[in-house]
């Protein structure tokens, strides 16, 4: 009898025989496997490459114990429900002769039955009349899709064929599949291994827990659903439940420092939980683990209210958790969401595929995110494949995401994802989901707060208004937030390696009326944007070794000080590193103001300092109008001006007082009405330029 089973390495020098022309190699692998000759070690590639791909699966037809054909296997689509044949060869020796048919006939069985697929879908060149014919008469049918293959230079157009599982009814295929005998001494001798898929914090990037995926341990790809659906024809479910479980907690006890103590998700079969005594050997050996354990329920089977105690009860009383499997697509919803009350809700993939492009689901998987968020369950986005998916499940607020973009099962235990895949969920994260509404910290004496875990718990702002703190930032990664120090406040504000960006057309710093802000400067510190708003009425200084970046952006924008025609408080540099400073705007303020309220003014003490206006009119460093006085003493001060209208360093229709001490200031200016040095519209005013160049 012709079987089905899946391929295996030491079939690949029979396959290979197979293949005895140049022009039957390509018509067949349409030179994906490389160049003619076939060999054993090609179709071994193949098997690498496909290896953790648990969408694409390579089969043998046998009779007895010998291959009699081989064909390939994989999900054309997100949701599984078309699968495409592909490499479909039989062995000469038995061509002509039905085997072919059989070998398909045995194919579709597996795909509709088992794979639960819709639809399959083939290729054949045109030239190729024979298996045409072959795969018509199977049943398959022209989709009308064409498209053309080059080989060796010469261009062959290609055939879509496809066949439904409606069509196949009428003529059911007698075949085992796969071996029923194969699979049972999987279970009786426990070859069950298992993959490891982590599931990621969507807030930090990091592996908040790692899901158990099933696997037999044999030398070839025997999907889970063909065991699944073998223990569920022979009443060997609850062998698998038993396995599983003890399995899977076996391989986490000894590996205890791969694991490093994250969660561990584990699926159980619903109806078929552990008997009392199963049960109470798998406590005693395992219970001081259960704090890590995850049981995921599939959410479409329903449970007997007795089966639902128990596990309720053990949940409670020995601390593992629960999980809702495939959320959102089963009959009972919300009503087994309530009668579980899980720890976590995993949100079923065919709501997450394209969710970016559907609204319907966008809406859909809202509202369930606010459920659970009310009802203190966390979210987990299943199946998340590419960016787009990624950036709009976390723009929604999901807590976990798991999926093959982020990272694919694997039979080792991996201590961590991608790189440039962490860095674009700590990069959407810090961002937040909806900066339409603030949520503001307000530190409660603490001496140093790390503003990146304010950004990743969704906060866009501090109020500051105690005397002493210290942020602490990442240069890596800005956080999108906004500090205001309470009207009134003396305070000393030492910032560490901060890169911010403002929102909502809010300062990255303001301070508030009647304050004093002295801003310590450590490491590489940045602001884009908006800078820091003095108003007229305050003062800021600015110390420490540390560097300022300042990137002002908008209509109207600046650095440091107040809006074109705002005015200005007392503004001191007197740090010992960098100040860089670059405003793109229609009205463009470096460091300054519209005006300086009287006695007010701009002093810079130390340190080196390069500002760049490029805007349309602008101030490097001065004022719109109004009495000022400007002072640059023991200072590297260099002004690269290019604008249409504005100053250098002064004022455009006020009376500057300008002294440079001890100081190396170079101003480069381009523009059609510019002053470099002093007032552009008025004569009075002055400048001492003292011991400098």
């Amino acid at each position: 009898m012709l079987k089905f089973r899946p391929y295996k390495r030491i079939d690949a020098p029979i396959i290979a025989s197979w293949v005895t022309s140049e022009w039957e190699f390509y018509e067949w692998s349409a030179g994906i496997l490389g160049d003619y000759p076939l060999t054993p070690e090609m179709l071994n590639d193949f098997t690498d490459r496909i290896e953790k791909d648990d969408t694409c699966f390579q089969m043998v037809a046998t009779e007895g114990d010998r291959p009699m054909g081989y064909l390939s296997m994989r999900y054309a689509d997100e949701q599984r429900t078309e699968i495409h044949f592909g490499f479909i060869l039989v062995d000469p020796g038995r061509r002509g002769t039905g085997y072919g048919n059989k070998m398909l006939g045995l194919a579709l069985k597996y795909a509709f039955e088992l794979m639960r697929a819709d639809r399959v879908t083939l290729k054949v060149f045109e030239e190729n009349s024979k298996a045409y014919r072959s795969y018509r008469s199977v049943g398959f049918v022209e989709t009308g899709e064409t498209e053309v293959c080059e080989i060796n230079g010469k261009k062959y157009r290609c055939i879509e064929l496809e066949i439904l599982a409606d069509a196949t009814k009428s003529s059911p295929v007698s075949h085992t599949v796969p071996e029923d005998g194969f699979i049972r001494n999987i279970i009786d001798t426990n070859r069950l291994s298992y993959a490891f898929q982590p599931i990621i914090d969507s807030s930090t990037g990091e592996i908040f827990a790692y899901e158990a995926l099933m696997r037999a341990d044999y030398e070839g790809a025997v999907l889970p659903v063909a065991i699944i659906d073998y223990a569920r024809r022979y009443d060997r479910l609850y062998d698998i439940e038993r396995l599983t479980l003890f399995n899977v907690m076996d391989i986490y006890s000894e590996n205890r420092g791969l694991f490093r103590d994250k969660k561990i998700f584990i699926n159980s079969i619903p109806g078929w939980q552990l008997n009392e005594k199963d049960y109470a050997d798998f406590y005693a050996r395992y219970h001081e683990l259960f704090p890590y354990m995850v049981l995921e329920i599939t959410e479409n089977t329903e449970f007997k209210d007795k089966e639902l105690a128990v596990l309720l009860e053990r949940s409670a009383r020995d601390g593992f958790e629960l999980a809702i499997d495939d959320y959102g697509t089963g009959y009972s919803n919300t009503s087994s969401l309530l009668s579980y009350l899980p720890n976590y809700l995993k949100i079923d993939r065919l709501l997450i595929s394209n969710i970016h492009e559907e609204s319907k689901k966008k809406h859909f998987v809202k509202s369930i995110l606010e459920f659970a968020m009310a009802n203190g369950v966390k979210t987990l986005a299943e199946g998340v494949e590419t960016f787009a998916e990624l950036k709009t499940v976390m723009d929604l607020g999901v807590s976990l995401i798991q999926g093959f973009y982020t990272a694919k099962p694997s039979m080792e235990i991996s201590g961590d994802i991608d790189e440039e895949v962490k860095n674009e969920i700590i990069s959407s994260s810090v961002r937040g989901s909806n900066q339409d509404i603030r949520q503001i910290y307000t530190p409660n004496g603490e001496k140093e707060l790390p503003i990146m875990r304010l950004a990743l718990e969704r906060y866009t702002g501090i109020l500051i208004g105690q005397e002493e703190l210290t942020l602490v930032g990442n240069t890596r990664y800005s956080a999108d937030m906004s500090i205001k120090i309470k009207d009134g406040t003396k305070c000393r504000l030492t910032i560490r390696d901060v890169f911010m960006e403002s929102i909502q057309q809010l300062p990255c710093i303001e301070l508030g009326t009647d304050s004093e802000l002295t801003l310590v400067l450590e490491g590489e510190n940045r602001m884009l944007k908006f800078g820091i708003l003095v108003p007229e009425s305050s003062r800021l200084i600015i110390e420490g070794e540390g560097n300022l970046q300042i990137r002002s952006q908008g209509v109207s924008s600046f650095a440091i000080g107040n809006y074109w025609n705002a005015r200005v408080g007392d503004i001191t540099w007197r740090g010992t590193g960098s100040l860089d400073i670059l405003v793109e705007a229609d009205e463009g303020i470096g460091i300054g103001g519209g005006e300086f309220k009287s006695s007010c003014g701009i002093n810079l003490l130390s340190g080196t300092a390069r500002i760049e206006p490029a805007s349309s009119m602008a101030i490097a460093i001065g004022s719109v109008k109004g009495d000022l006085p400007i002072t640059v003493s023991d200072c590297k001060l260099r002004l690269d001006v290019k604008i249409e209208k504005g100053a250098g360093l002064g004022s455009i229709s006020g009376k500057p007082d300008i002294r440079i001490l001890n100081s190396n200031v170079n101003v480069i200016c381009a523009g059609s009405n510019i002053s470099a040095i002093g007032c552009l519209e008025e004569t009075s005013g002055s400048v001492n330029i003292d011991t400098s160049e």
